[in-house]
């Protein structure tokens, strides 16, 4: 029998969302949009019967409800009342955080729905969030 090897697999979503930080001294104080773009990826050993670490397919449908409840969403502050209000009223898509819906607090997001419903990848899995194509950040 040869050695285990370990090895990490890597989707990659995108997401088209709006938000603002409210407490932001910058321009991004304002509601303004983004294409993000979310990696998924999980760390382990390669399965000697199926060889692989995770399928792909698998992956996706893991992030499917997560990325359905972000793509095309406001991400809101919790404490942003005005533009929560007005989210509501317009019955607009929208995702509350419990913080600034920064690009770090968003990876964390991610990263905390994906082990939520699926606790067997607390230790193996890595979320890289590209708010821009040359900003990101990484989690896990």
């Amino acid at each position: 029998m040869g050695v285990k090897m370990r090895s990490e697999v890597t989707k990659r979503f995108s997401i088209d969302y709006a938000h603002r930080l409210m407490y932001h001294e910058g321009k991004c104080k304002n509601l303004h949009g983004h294409t993000g773009i979310i990696e998924v990826t999980i760390c382990g050993k390669i399965d000697e019967h199926t060889g692989m670490v995770v399928d792909f397919g698998d992956l996706k449908t893991f992030m499917r409800p997560i990325i359905q409840k972000l793509d095309h969403s406001v991400l809101i502050n919790k404490e942003d009342h005005d533009l929560l209000l007005y989210a509501q009223k317009a019955g607009v898509n929208f995702v509350a955080f419990m913080k600034e819906p920064t690009a770090e607090n968003i990876a964390v997001y991610i990263h905390n729905e994906l082990i939520n419903a699926n606790p067997e990848y607390s230790l193996r899995v890595a979320v890289k969030f590209f708010e821009t194509p040359d900003n990101f950040v990484k989690i896990g």
